[in-house]
């Protein structure tokens, strides 16, 4: 989640599907179409990526 530039709360996320930055507080209603490829190589998505399955517990694969 990113902080929404419309309504200030940190619930702006990024819908791959559709294609679009939505905020997610329902009295706001923001909403930007966005170039998905362009948007992770400007946000640099993956370290947050990585850091979320740590903090899921997902942070180590067993070999077996």
């Amino acid at each position: 989640m990113e902080k929404c530039p419309k309504c200030g709360r940190w619930t702006l996320a990024l819908n791959i599907r559709r294609k679009v930055l939505s905020c997610h507080n329902v009295e706001c209603g923001y909403e930007e179409i966005v170039n998905v490829d362009e948007y992770l190589d400007n946000h640099n998505i993956l370290p947050k990526l990585v850091a979320s399955l740590k903090l899921n517990g997902y942070g180590s694969v067993k070999k077996g």
